[in-house]
C-alpha cells in the first residue's frame, strides 16, 4: 500500500487534498489512484472499494460481492478465493472439503487422491483408506507380504522397526533379538548383565551370580582367558564381548 503520510503533512498539519494521481481517504490519508477500485482495502474504512463498476475478463469469475475478480479455474476447486465465499457457491460436482468424482476421498484428513490408486495395492492415504476391506483380493509379488488393509511391502521390512503397513502390523509378534553387551563388554552367562571386559577374573565378582569370578580363573593370564571363554589359549579375554551371546 502506498499511502501519502499518516494524515499529516509535513507541517504536521491535517492533510485535506492530495496530489495529483492521489486518492484522498476519510483519515486524511493519500493513496495512488492505481489502488482504488482494485479489490484490496488500502483506506482504513475500505472506501477505496466502494461504488466501484467491476468488468472481469472472459478467464475471470465474478464474485458476488462485485468487487472482485478470481480465475474461473478456482471456481468449485475446494478453496476460497473470492472473499465472500462466492466461488464456492452451488457447485455442480464439488463442495469445499469433498473430491471430484474421479477421486478418492481420504478418510482422517479428507485428501483427494487419484481415483486410479484406490485398491491398487499401495497405501496412498496416510491411513491406508484407499486400500479398505471392499477392494477386490489382491496378490503380492515373490518376495512381498499383505498387510491386513492388502497393501503388499517387501518382506524385509517385516520385523524392522518401521510402520510400514500403516497399522504397525509388519511389526507385531516380531521375535525378542538376542541380549548383547556393548563393544568392550562382557555378558555375564545366566544373568543380563554387563560387566566392563578388564573386571573378568580381577578377584571383584561383578556379575550377579559371580560367574565374572568363576573358580577356574588363575593367576596365568593365558590360561585364566582360555579357562573363562572355554576357547583355545589363542583366544583372549576381550573377544569375549564378540562371541558370547
Amino acid at each position: 500500500m502506498n499511502t501519502w503520510g499518516p494524515g499529516l503533512d509535513h507541517a504536521g498539519s491535517t492533510i485535506s487534498t492530495c496530489p495529483s494521481g492521489y486518492f484522498l481517504c476519510p483519515d486524511h490519508r493519500c493513496i495512488a489512484s492505481s489502488l482504488v477500485c482494485d479489490g484490496d482495502l488500502d483506506c482504513m474504512d475500505g472506501s477505496d472499494e466502494e461504488n466501484c463498476e467491476f468488468s472481469c475478463a472472459s478467464y475471470e469469475f465474478a464474485c458476488a460481492s462485485g468487487d472482485q475478480c478470481v480465475n474461473s479455474r478456482y471456481r468449485c476447486d475446494g478453496v476460497f478465493d473470492c472473499r465472500d465465499h462466492s466461488d464456492e457457491r452451488d457447485c455442480p460436482t464439488r463442495s469445499p472439503g469433498l473430491c471430484h468424482d474421479d477421486e478418492f476421498q481420504c478418510q482422517a484428513d479428507g485428501v483427494c487422491v487419484p481415483g486410479a490408486w484406490e485398491c491398487d495395492g499401495h497405501a496412498d492415504c496416510e491411513d491406508g483408506s484407499d486400500e479398505h476391506s471392499s477392494c477386490a483380493p489382491v496378490t503380492c509379488r515373490p518376495g512381498y507380504v499383505q498387510c491386513p488393509n492388502k497393501m503388499c511391502i517387501p518382506a524385509g521390512w517385516l520385523c524392522d522397526g518401521d510402520n510400514d503397513c500403516r497399522d504397525m502390523s509388519d511389526e507385531q509378534d516380531c521375535p525378542t533379538p538376542p541380549f548383547r553387551c556393548p563393544a568392550g563388554q562382557w555378558l555375564c552367562p545366566t544373568d543380563r548383565a554387563c560387566v566392563a571386559v578388564a573386571a573378568v577374573c580381577d578377584g571383584q565378582r561383578d556379575c550377579p551370580d559371580g560367574a565374572d569370578e568363576s573358580p577356574v580363573c588363575s593367576t596365568s593370564p593365558v590360561e585364566t582367558e582360555a579357562a573363562v571363554v572355554g576357547v583355545s589359549p589363542t583366544k583372549s579375554v576381550h573377544s569375549l564381548a564378540y562371541i558370547v551371546d
